[in-house]
């Protein structure tokens, strides 16, 4: 089961939400995607700029999204597919799907 970390809940209270829900729904995906631990960090949840301060440095397309989710996965077990499957909740036919489907 996953959580907030009250500094990531600020964050997501602070930010004035431009695309609405939807922009709402796109953030909390990618912080799922991108967390290393059962709690949502601060960190797991990038913004643009567009009338606040925070960093924009990534995007909400969900096959960038994914294909980072991919890549990180792969690195952070070492290059094993069968783990980093287990990790992204796939299976080793669907991680191989993807990695081909983007090049990785």
């Amino acid at each position: 089961m996953l959580s907030i970390s009250p500094e990531a809940m600020n964050k997501l209270k602070k930010y004035p939400w431009p695309g609405n829900v939807r922009e709402l729904q796109h953030a909390i995906e990618r912080g799922v995607i991108m967390a290393d631990s059962p709690t949502l960090q601060e960190s797991d949840f990038l913004f643009s700029r567009k009338g606040t301060d925070e960093i924009a440095n990534d995007t909400l397309n969900l096959d960038e999204v994914e294909k980072a989710a991919v890549v990180k996965a792969i690195q952070l077990h070492n290059g094993n597919i069968s783990k980093a499957a287990e990790e992204l909740g796939l299976t080793r036919a669907s991680l191989y799907r993807r990695m081909e489907k983007y090049g990785i």
